[in-house]
């Protein structure tokens, strides 16, 4: 969903996965910001991931180091 219009909002990303676990890397390629869908994600953390034929819903959280 998007942060300010609440719209729902479709992003490709890399599927990076590791026993049912999820990872959203937010990179803008070494850039100081993040890209737009992680202030998204911050905003509505309930988000709907899609594997091949596969939706479900997760929680989004940031984590570091």
């Amino acid at each position: 969903m998007g942060a300010k219009s609440g719209n729902p909002r479709k992003n490709p990303v890399m599927r990076v996965e590791r026993d049912g676990v999820y990872v959203a890397i937010a990179s803008k390629g070494g850039a100081h910001d993040q890209p737009e869908w992680y202030h998204n994600f911050i905003a509505h953390p309930e988000v709907d991931l899609q594997d091949g034929p596969v939706r479900k819903t997760y929680r989004a959280e940031v984590v570091e180091g």
